[in-house]
C-alpha cells in the first residue's frame, strides 16, 4: 500500500479479513516474519508426517502468534485499494491465500492432536471469512470433530451443512458425507433414518460402495429385514474393483523386455494401492457373510451354505473357502465336533489356498482329541 496515514490503513485492513501487519516503524520484522511462513508450513507437514503430532503444531502457533485477524465488515471492492492498484490487488490475494493455508493447517494439526475446542475455533474463522471460497466444505471436518466428541447431533448439522455446499456435480463427494450421516445414524441407534441415507448413496454410485453396503446391512439386520439383506449382498458381490488383470504381475514368458517390466511392476505404490483395495473389500464380505449367515435362514448352517453359493458364482468366488472355515468354526463354537471335521474334511479334495488353513485345523482338532496319528497325517498334509 502507499504510505498514508495510519488510521486510513486501518480502514483498509478492517474490510480485508488478511493477516494485518503495522507498518514497518511498529513493527521492524513483520516482512521478515512473513517469509518464514512457507518454511513453517513445510516444516509442520513433514513432522506430521512421521507421526510428530505435537512438534508439527509449534510452527503454525508461533507463525500465528503475530498475526492481528480482524473480521471483514462488508465485502471488499477495487476501490477500497489505494488508487485501484494491480499490484495491491493481486498482494491481498496473495495474502489471503497465505491465511487459508495458515489457518487450514493450524485446523488440521489441532484436530490430529485431539485438541478439538482449538481446532473447532480456528475452522469457524475460516468457514466465516466469506473471502475464502469453497471454505464451507471444512464443515465435513468440524463434523469428524464433533463425532469423534460422540455429539452425533451436531455431527449431522455439520454434514448437512457442508453437504449444501456440494453440487450435485460431485457424486462422489456427495456420496462420502451422505455415508458420514448414516453412520451418525447408526451411531445414535435410528436404523430406519440411516437405512434411507444408504440406500441412496447405493442407487447413485458409480464406484464400488463396499463400506455402504456393510452398514446397509447392519441396519436391515437391526430392523430384521431379511430380504433386504439378501437383496444388498447381492449388490456387494456384483461391485468389480477396478484393479486391473492380475496376469499382468507374472510374466508368462522369459523375454528379458518382460522381465524387466514385472520386477518395476510387482511392488509399486500403484499394486500397493490395489493390494489393499482388494483386501478392504474381501474383508467387508466376509464380515457382511458372517454378519447376516445366522438370520437370513432358519439356522445358521443354511444360512452359511446360501452365502457361500452366492459367493462362489461372484467375482469373488476366493472367499468361498474362507467362509465355509467360518462355518466349520462355528460349529466348533457350538460343541459339534463331528459337523466341524465334515466340513474341513471337505477341502481335501478341493484346490484351495485355504486347504492348508483347513489342514492345519483338523490337525489341531485330531491333537486335542489324542489322536496322533490323524493329527500327523493333516499336519503333513497342511
Amino acid at each position: 500500500f502507499e504510505r498514508r496515514d495510519f488510521a486510513e490503513r486501518t480502514r483498509v485492513d478492517l474490510r480485508l479479513k488478511i493477516p494485518y501487519c503495522p507498518p514497518r516503524s511498529h513493527c521492524p520484522g513483520a516482512r521478515r516474519n512473513r517469509k518464514k511462513i512457507p518454511t513453517k508450513l513445510s516444516s509442520s507437514w513433514k513432522r506430521r508426517r512421521t507421526s510428530c503430532w505435537k512438534r508439527a503444531v509449534s510452527p503454525l502457533r508461533k507463525g500465528t502468534s503475530r498475526w492481528h485477524w480482524i473480521e471483514p465488515r462488508k465485502p471488499v471492492e477495487k476501490n477500497d485499494f489505494c488508487v485501484g492498484s494491480e499490484s495491491n490487488i493481486r498482494s491481498v490475494i496473495k495474502s489471503t491465500s497465505m491465511t487459508y493455508s495458515v489457518l487450514f493447517n493450524l485446523a488440521v494439526q489441532y484436530q490430529a492432536n485431539q485438541m478439538f475446542n482449538e481446532a473447532l475455533n480456528t475452522y469457524l474463522i475460516i468457514v466465516k471469512n466469506k473471502m475464502f471460497t469453497n471454505a464451507g466444505r471444512l464443515r465435513i471436518n468440524m463434523g469428524n470433530i464433533y463425532f469423534a466428541q460422540g455429539k452425533y447431533m451436531q455431527a449431522l448439522k455439520m454434514y448437512r451443512m457442508a453437504l449444501d455446499q456440494i453440487p450435485t456435480s460431485h457424486q462422489a463427494v456427495r456420496g462420502k458425507i451422505l455415508q458420514n450421516i448414516g453412520v451418525a445414524f447408526i451411531k445414535m441407534g435410528k436404523y430406519s433414518e440411516a437405512a434411507n441415507t444408504l440406500e441412496n448413496i447405493l442407487l447413485a454410485a458409480t464406484r464400488p460402495a463396499f463400506e455402504t453396503g456393510l452398514n446397509l446391512i447392519l441396519c436391515y439386520f437391526a430392523l430384521g429385514e431379511r430380504d433386504k439383506m439378501k437383496t444388498t449382498f447381492h449388490k456387494m458381490l456384483q461391485n468389480r474393483l477396478d484393479v486391473g488383470d492380475e496376469d499382468k504381475y507374472f510374466p508368462a514368458t522369459d523375454d528379458p523386455h518382460a522381465m524387466l517390466v514385472h520386477e518395476a511392476i510387482k511392488d509399486d505404490s500403484l499394486r500397493l494401492i490395489e493390494k489393499e483395495r482388494k483386501r478392504t473389500a474381501e474383508k467387508l464380505i466376509v464380515t457382511a457373510a458372517k454378519l447376516i449367515a445366522p438370520a437370513v435362514e432358519a439356522s445358521f448352517a443354511a444360512g452359511f451354505d446360501w452365502c457361500v453359493e452366492c459367493v462362489r458364482v461372484s467375482p469373488y468366488s476366493d472367499l468361498a473357502g474362507e467362509l465355509e472355515i467360518t462355518k466349520a468354526i462355528t460349529y466348533l463354537k457350538l460343541k459339534d465336533f463331528e459337523a466341524a471335521v465334515d466340513v474341513l474334511r471337505g477341502f481335501e479334495k478341493k484346490e484351495s489356498k485355504m486347504a492348508s488353513a483347513a489342514a492345519a485345523n483338523l490337525a489341531f482338532m485330531f491333537l486335542l482329541e489324542n489322536d496322533v496319528s490323524q493329527s500327523e497325517k493333516y499336519a503333513e498334509m497342511a
